[in-house]
């Protein structure tokens, strides 16, 4: 069997990439825009690209993020032993496997991650369209005046799913005290095949503004979307459009995990509440006046909503569950966007702290049912934020 080291990334065409990942023995490559010897990239992109006998695992993405810490570090008058780096790790069930992964910088400094997940009930076939994806992107991004722009224009043409729901256009409106650091998208399901479709686009932001309180303080918000299958032997039939159905949505974005000790600060939508509501939502450091806190506006789905968010000690966790509350809603894509802030411990001194440690993670399970045969297909997608303190 031929053997390929991911350690030593290399840069290769479009038709050969696609020509051996989707080979089973030649899966989980790796690919870095920063050792091409052919030609130059604005952009640096690491990607990772794997199938269901060889997925891409946690720990390679770890490995590639300490090898962005180290070279860093080496860089000469680097300031990486005084910047805060943060990105994404994926958690994968028994049930997936990861097949597409991405990272990059963008102007802003923000670490975008893309992932992307196949599950049990997926056609193996269906992988190659899903390193597509991350080559497209890769190829956008590389070359590009704005990595931001660049990926998201490339991201919303890769599926018709991010047409389906209302764009989050301006929200959130962070203040001035905030800084994005990370961003995430992750999505279990394909919808340009149009399969049940669980995904979140989640962010993550320090506070970089003067407080009086001696402890760090972040913020999660994020968008939770699941689409419900289409009805594929049918298109045109309008009276069961939909062969499934979106049961019950669960999210959290759970401290317990991280180090140091977090205390849960302010979450928002607060509170249990039933049907459609217009509403503006609001997280914040507690302190600060105005440029403390992130605000942004949505429409809650007809859904029933159960706040079961937990600040005890050793929990920490923002808790939300939605069903829907009538068939067209649940026959629709869903949308929420809640977030939560968290007050942590500052680090001690780097030379007796770890090079990383977990911030929190993300978790968005999904449920959905079929409108004859009552069975169930569950989706799931859950990431852990890791900073990087002391590189």
């Amino acid at each position: 069997m031929l053997m390929i080291d991911r350690s030593k990334q290399i840069e290769m065409n479009r038709r050969a990439v696609l020509r051996t990942s989707g080979a089973a023995v030649l899966s989980g490559l790796a690919l870095s825009s920063s050792v091409s010897g052919k030609r130059t990239n604005k952009n640096r992109v690491d990607a990772l690209f794997g199938s269901t006998q060889n997925p891409v695992q946690p720990e390679e993405i770890l490995a590639l993020q300490k090898r962005r810490d180290e070279e860093g570090r080496s860089k000469p008058n680097g300031t990486a032993d005084k910047a805060t780096r943060a990105y994404a790790v994926p958690e994968v069930s028994e049930k997936q496997q990861i097949v597409g992964y991405l990272h990059t910088v963008d102007e802003h400094g923000v670490e975008i991650t893309h992932i992307l997940r196949h599950s049990e009930e997926d056609d193996e076939a269906d992988i190659e369209s899903k390193h597509e994806e991350i080559i497209g992107l890769k190829d956008r991004i590389e070359g590009a005046e704005s990595v931001r722009s660049a990926y998201e224009r490339e991201r919303n043409t890769q599926s018709d799913f991010t047409q389906s729901v209302t764009p989050a256009g301006d929200n959130p409106d962070v203040g001035l005290k905030w800084t994005a650091r990370a961003n995430v998208f992750d999505r279990d399901g394909n919808p340009a095949n149009g399969d049940n479709v669980c995904q979140h686009d989640v962010t993550i932001y320090e506070f970089t503004g003067d407080i009086d309180i001696d402890d760090d303080l972040w913020a999660m918000q994020g968008i939770y979307r699941a689409l419900p299958e289409r009805h594929t032997a049918d298109p045109s039939d309008q009276e069961y459009p939909y062969m499934y159905y979106t049961d019950e949505m669960s999210i959290r974005q759970n401290y317990d995990v991280a180090l140091p000790d977090a205390t849960l600060r302010s979450t928002d939508p607060s509170g249990s509440e039933n049907g459609s509501v217009n509403s503006s939502y609001s997280i914040t450091a507690g302190t600060g006046g105005a440029d403390a806190s992130i605000t942004w506006e949505y429409t809650q789905p007809d859904v029933s909503r159960d706040d079961n968010s937990d600040t005890s000690s050793y929990v920490d966790t923002a808790a939300w569950d939605f069903d829907p509350n009538t068939d067209d809603t649940a026959s629709s894509p869903l949308q929420i966007e809640p977030g939560s802030s968290v007050r942590f411990e500052k680090a001690e001194g780097c030379d007796d702290s770890p090079t990383s440690w977990n911030l929190g993670r993300s978790r968005l399970h999904c449920e959905f049912d079929t409108l004859w045969y009552g069975s169930t297909i569950e989706r799931e997608v859950s990431d852990t934020f890791m900073v990087s303190v002391c590189p």
